[in-house]
């Protein structure tokens, strides 16, 4: 599904990944994105250099390095998008995280 998303305008790539989302919650799914804003939102952000791992974790963790290459991409779009994508990000690290913690209750 990589290449049949990558041209498609921004309105029809949110109902795929909202689709997605909506029907795989409970799967694991490995995104190969085009568009950073589409893995915003996910558990965690594999990021290759040179063909090898660089980095590795939740988007709203690797935000917090100024130095990263994450960091790096994100604000390469531009300040408003990128102030946008953490926003994102950070949400959804704070959901993510009262998940854990109620799972573990009980």
């Amino acid at each position: 599904m990589d290449e049949a998303t990558a041209n498609v305008d921004p309105k029809t790539d949110e109902l795929i990944q909202n689709t997605i989302r909506g029907n795989f919650s409970e799967c694991t799914v490995l995104t190969i994105a085009h568009r950073i804003n589409t893995i915003m939102d996910s558990d965690r952000v594999l990021v290759m250099e040179k063909g090898t791992v660089a980095e590795f974790d939740h988007p709203h963790v690797l935000l917090g390095d100024p130095h990263g290459l994450f960091h790096k991409l994100v604000m390469e779009t531009g300040k408003e998008v990128a102030e946008n994508l953490k926003k994102i990000a950070e949400q959804n690290y704070n959901k993510f995280n009262r998940t854990q913690y109620s799972e573990m209750d009980h």
